[in-house]
């Protein structure tokens, strides 16, 4: 599950990864980027339940301060992690909350030593940014969840 979590002033909240482990197939690195929140979903746990647990451990963010709307977009992509081929299959929920304070307190010990921090990103920020934002797609797509603008059924993106 990825999160597209929006505070009241339109902006998205991105977290820094320094990860010298991540890789494509192709063997491109990229070793510091920014990415949405989130996370694998564990046994037994619904979509929404994973995105909530997620949200705290990566943020701090509480279920009763968040939103949860529907999942906008659905990706697939491999990447070759601490050495292993691995295949994800994304899950993009919206959600909103006016809660601005962030922290990166709850995480895992494994998120501890790869999320170096937490930003709110307006669009703009997204579309100007010469750091590597991910996915891609991000600033082609976010304007119309900005807007309220949600798809009938989760769009499928490359």
């Amino acid at each position: 599950v990825r999160l597209l979590l929006l505070n009241d002033n339109d902006e998205l909240l991105l977290m820094r990864v320094e990860d010298f482990d991540i890789a494509t197939p192709a063997g491109k690195r990229n070793k510091r980027f920014w990415c949405t929140l989130g996370g694998q979903i564990e046994t037994n746990e619904s979509l929404h339940e994973a995105a909530l647990r997620e949200l705290y451990e990566e943020a701090g963010i509480k279920a009763h301060e968040v939103e949860l709307r529907p999942v906008a977009w659905i990706n697939e992509v491999d990447l070759i992690i601490h050495g292993r081929p691995t295949h994800f299959l994304q899950q993009f929920i919206v959600a909103r909350t006016s809660q601005t304070n962030v922290s990166l307190d709850n995480a895992t010990p494994e998120e501890q030593n790869v999320v170096k921090e937490l930003r709110w990103f307006s669009l703009k920020d997204i579309k100007t940014s010469d750091e590597a934002i991910f996915p891609t797609f991000l600033a082609d797509y976010l304007p119309s969840i900005i807007a309220g603008q949600y798809p009938p059924k989760p769009l499928y993106l490359v």
